[in-house]
């Protein structure tokens, strides 16, 4: 048998503190709702396209999604910490560095 992605435990931990049931965010992302319940009974994992929407729709740190590391929702200021995708926007970047 397969090992389960840690990663689906994190997704299911992340919605619940947004108090966001999975067959909600199922619907507002346009996805069945069984294939939200592999993703978060780690059975599958998603696309990194959807793991963007994800977070940008439910306001979950994508650290916490992809490490476990730090708490599993941004503080509201950070809501957009994805628009910071840009080369010269991106915090912390030095001249150069890519």
């Amino acid at each position: 048998m397969a090992e389960k992605s840690p990663l689906g435990q994190r997704l299911k931990l992340a919605l619940k503190a947004a108090g966001i049931r999975t067959k909600d965010a199922a619907a507002k992302l346009g996805v069945p709702e069984q294939t939200f319940y592999k993703w978060t009974m780690g059975l599958t994992e998603p696309k990194i396209s959807v793991l963007e929407r994800i977070v940008r729709n439910f306001n979950i740190n994508p650290y916490y999604i992809l490490t476990g590391e730090g708490p599993p929702l941004l503080p509201r200021e950070d809501k957009d910490v994805l628009a910071y995708t840009g080369k010269k926007n991106f915090p912390g970047k030095r001249k150069g560095a890519f």
